[in-house]
């Protein structure tokens, strides 16, 4: 996996990495935290799960994309 990670995050950049982080977790059996572009402070998005960057979850920070839309209609595959 080529996605840029730094500070505890996977950077995506587009919906292919989006989808490929996605696909990882579903794998291994993690959750995904997903944050947006810092408007935050990170303490406010960590759960049990995701303490620490070492955690057993995958945390996603959105900083890198222009937009982001949700395709309910497709289902859950």
């Amino acid at each position: 996996m080529e996605i840029e990670f730094s500070k505890g995050y996977y950077h995506p950049a587009d919906e292919r990495e989006v989808r490929e982080l996605i696909l990882v977790a579903r794998e291994k059996k993690v959750k995904i935290r997903v944050r947006g572009s810092g408007h935050s402070v990170p303490q406010a998005i960590y759960t049990k799960d995701f303490e620490h960057e070492d955690g057993d979850g995958i945390d996603i920070m959105l900083d890198k994309m222009l937009s982001v839309r949700i395709d309910t209609q497709k289902g859950n595959k």
